[in-house]
């Protein structure tokens, strides 16, 4: 497996999820989502670096990360992700019900710090979300601020 990648400085607009492939599986305009056929509780990726990033207008979720270890997610623009409705569920739960600006799945030892979310879309209200399945006290979520739409 891939690892030591590094996404920085991009700006992606209005990234077009349909619909989920599998269950949340490349909801995210910026993803590392490692397809298993069951899921698994080991990470198969290590050392994501991804910052600087202005992400405007993402379907669903801006980051999204699943099966990541040793990861940074830092200075990242989010502005309103949710931006669309999907109609599908995922674990018997409204796809829009999931969304967030950044996303964990199955993620250990990470950093998520000094993002920016713009949370405007009614599909969303979350601007980090961190699974259950996370290894939540290796994860630290700090000084991410969200601005009121249309400042």
């Amino acid at each position: 497996m891939p690892g030591n990648i590094i996404v920085r400085n991009n700006i992606i607009r209005d990234n077009p999820v349909w619909f989920p492939v599998s269950g949340l599986d490349g909801s995210g305009s910026i993803c590392a989502w490692p397809g298993t056929t069951k899921p698994v509780t080991e990470r198969l990726l290590s050392g994501f670096r991804i910052e600087g990033n202005t992400i405007i207008n993402p379907s669903a979720f801006g980051i999204l990360l699943r099966n990541v270890d040793h990861a940074v997610v830092r200075d990242n623009i989010i502005i309103n992700p949710g931006s669309k409705k999907l109609e599908d569920s995922y674990n018997g739960v409204p796809m829009w019900m999931t969304f967030a600006g950044i996303g964990l799945t199955n993620v250990s030892d990470a950093q998520v710090t000094d993002n920016q979310f713009v949370l405007s879309s009614p599909w969303c209200k979350r601007a980090v979300d961190i699974a259950d399945s996370c290894d939540k006290p290796s994860i630290e979520a700090a000084r991410n601020d969200e601005i009121p739409a249309g400042r």
